[in-house]
């Protein structure tokens, strides 16, 4: 299995609802220590459409404005890519 030290949790990132038709909310776990991330949405051709500097908890981004398909929703922290979760636009 995966040796991590038990203090330290990984980062998470839950979006619900998934698939979405206009907005989701996203909760966003960091370890400690770690007091910000950016979290991008970059649609299947590779472009970010959404890039947002998020800390701990949750908030509501509104995709009601971005097209029918599939996205990946990547949290970085430190430059590090720590968290990926794929999300689908529906109508």
């Amino acid at each position: 299995g995966m040796n991590t030290h038990p203090a330290t949790l990984p980062p998470e990132l839950e979006v619900f609802p998934n698939p979405s038709t206009g907005s989701v909310t996203i909760t966003v776990h960091l370890p400690p220590g770690v007091e910000s991330a950016s979290l991008t949405i970059v649609d299947a051709a590779g472009r970010t459409v959404r890039l947002l500097e998020v800390d701990r908890g949750e908030r509501t981004v509104n995709v009601s404005g971005l097209a029918v398909g599939s996205y990946t929703c990547t949290l970085t922290t430190d430059g590090f890519r720590v968290a990926e979760r794929l999300i689908s636009i529906d109508r």
